[in-house]
């Protein structure tokens, strides 16, 4: 399993950052997790 970090910071992220998801990867299958606005 491979977890993917496509933002970590807040509900409203500084100037360069993006909000919260991450894509969870695993046998060919990939899941967004926590998709905010920013990706």
């Amino acid at each position: 399993m491979e977890l993917t970090v496509l933002g970590a910071q807040g509900t409203w992220p500084g100037a360069g950052g993006e909000n919260c998801g991450y894509l969870v990867t695993q046998d060919g299958y990939h899941v967004q997790v926590d998709a905010g606005t920013g990706t």
